[in-house]
């Protein structure tokens, strides 16, 4: 019988995951590597009205991008859901630096604030002790409730 042409591709794909899953294969005090949410958007939410409506109402970490580049690493706690916080963004309540995102990601965490903090370290250690753009910029720190944390 012959096989189909993606067959042999899904096979692959198959074959592919199987190697890349045993080399990223953590210990459970080991952490999981930020670095992909630090470099690219490969599967961020648009930053539009329908992508926001669509993310939780919970308390988490948010991650503002403009054109492939992270811009803001954010904390939604204190009554204040993540869907609440990317919303003000988008209005300009934070000001223009994180209105102008294109794109967003999300994590939910029992422990936000940990989360938060493991985030902004990852990204100093990675940028030489830089922070992303608009979570060094006076107007978006002097508002924001996750830039004071």
């Amino acid at each position: 019988m012959r096989q189909l042409p993606w067959r042999d591709f899904l096979e692959e794909m198959r074959r592919l995951w199987l190697a890349a899953r045993r080399r990223h294969r953590f210990h459970p005090e080991e952490e999981p590597p930020l670095r992909p949410f630090l470099d690219e958007t490969v599967s961020a939410w648009p930053f539009s009205a329908v992508g926001i409506e669509l993310s939780p109402a919970c308390a988490g970490v948010y991650l503002l991008y403009c054109t492939g580049r992270l811009n803001y690493i954010g904390l939604a706690v204190d009554g204040r859901g993540i869907r609440q916080e990317l919303e003000r963004h988008r209005r300009g309540d934070y000001g223009s630096c994180t209105q102008g995102a294109s794109a967003f990601l999300y994590h939910v965490d029992p422990d936000p604030i940990a989360l938060h903090r493991r985030f902004l370290r990852a990204h100093r250690e990675r940028y030489g002790g830089r922070l992303p753009a608009c979570n060094e910029s006076p107007p978006c720190m002097a508002q924001s409730p996750s830039a004071r944390r």
